[in-house]
């Protein structure tokens, strides 16, 4: 009988409020959810810190304050720096030195994710405006902008990776305004194709990921 795998940790900090997998309301601590602290006096602190174990079939998800985080899931080295217009860290908690060094290349990061994934959406569209249907093989064809499509959904996982969903979100209209400029009508069926499949997307990490309260 082989022996269990160790689930793959990804650790991620948000100074702002994390919203629970089913977008039901704000995650509060999971120390508020472990059997063990049953009577102890609920836990205050802002959920900062999510963390999820990744296994084979499945995935775990648990939102922690700074105080709370386990020892175990706390990183080596710094976290994303939060979301800009978001509210700064608790005055209570110990200031991370190295991830405020960190903050500004993050930063950039985040802006280019974004940057790329409203571009590639531009660009899919512009190339089925202008190049309509073209041939891609084998008998088969399909929309010019096919070629832009799938970088554009890599893009999306990459930009949601860094910015969170609202930002895709925002991304996803960003694009179909610059498509507006040359087709309203592709801008609209743009924008709803995108918006379903990042709709299919969260469908799919929630059926995936067990909401907090039954981690433990």
């Amino acid at each position: 009988m082989s022996r269990r795998r160790k689930p793959v940790v990804r650790v991620h900090r948000r100074d702002a409020d994390w919203v629970l997998p089913d977008f039901t309301d704000l995650a509060d601590c999971t120390t508020n959810h472990i059997p063990d602290n049953e009577g102890q006096p609920p836990c205050t602190g802002t959920a900062v810190w999510k963390v999820v174990e990744l296994y084979d079939m499945h995935a775990t998800a648990g939102f922690w304050c700074d105080n709370h985080l386990p020892d175990e899931h706390r990183p080596a080295i710094p976290a994303c720096p939060p979301v800009p217009g978001t509210t700064p860290p608790h005055p209570n908690r110990t200031p991370d030195h190295h991830r405020v060094k960190e903050q500004q290349p993050m930063s950039s990061r985040r802006t280019a994710a974004i940057t790329a994934y409203i571009l590639a959406i531009a660009a899919a569209n512009w190339l089925t405006t202008r190049y309509g249907i073209i041939p891609m093989g084998f008998g088969l064809t399909a929309t010019a902008g096919t070629y832009c499509a799938g970088a554009a959904l890599l893009l999306r996982d990459v930009a949601q990776d860094a910015c969170g969903w609202r930002w895709v979100l925002a991304g996803i209209g960003a694009g179909a305004a610059l498509t507006a400029l040359t087709s309203p009508a592709l801008a609209v069926a743009s924008a709803v194709a995108f918006l379903l499949a990042e709709l299919l997307d969260m469908a799919v990490d929630h059926a995936q990921i067990v909401a907090p309260q039954m981690i433990h």
